[in-house]
């Protein structure tokens, strides 16, 4: 969430479009949720872009191999220790042209050999994350109510980082701007629906 935030902040507009399918699929009157995610295509987008983009784990986790194997002439010994740089992975060129670009159109069809973030994101194979649905999911509807309430705007006394790269621990600030006082009530209403179970 921290990575979809920051894209929303390094890249406004886009943000703008977000909320504008929002505004075009939920109206204004209640918060999206999960009956609408396979309306809101652009949001899906940048959910699969945040995905490749900053990639939670991106150099995975480490696992032992099995049993003795061959990759490409390379003798692996069982019980060595193997892992995967799904930053590499999600970075490559050929399948994401402009890779550091947060660009949520990728995914429009436009790059037929883009493969699925979700596919990289949360490991491979049988080692597959299995909260990876949840994960996926969690991000989704998050990110969906909240650009739908509310308007994320840089701090200006904490300046966005210049130069988004991995590793760097980099922080930043921003403000979360209501909507409307009818998404503001919306909020309200919400959060004491939580607090009241």
């Amino acid at each position: 969430m921290a990575s979809f935030g920051l894209a929303m902040l390094l890249d406004p507009e886009c943000q703008k479009i977000l909320q504008v399918e929002l505004e075009s699929i939920v109206g204004k009157d209640r918060l999206p949720t999960f009956v609408d995610e396979n309306r809101l295509p652009y949001l899906r987008y940048c959910v699969l872009e945040t995905l490749h983009w900053m990639p939670v784990a991106p150099h995975g986790l480490s696992h032992a191999s099995t049993q003795v194997d061959f990759y490409e002439d390379m003798f692996i010994p069982k019980g060595s220790i193997m892992v995967a740089n799904q930053w590499a992975i999600l970075h490559d060129e050929n399948m994401y042209p402009e890779p550091m670009k947060f660009w949520p159109e990728r995914w429009d069809g436009r790059f037929p050999q883009a493969r699925d973030s979700r596919l990289y994101a949360f490991g491979f194979n049988r080692r597959m994350c299995p909260g990876r649905h949840l994960a996926y999911r969690s991000v989704f509807i998050m990110a969906a109510n909240l650009v739908s309430a509310f308007t994320l705007m840089p701090d200006e006394k904490s300046p966005l980082p210049d130069n988004v790269s991995l590793g760097t621990g980099q922080t930043f600030k921003c403000k979360f701007a209501v909507r409307s006082p009818e998404k503001a009530a919306l909020v309200r209403s919400t959060a004491s629906t939580i607090d009241s179970n």
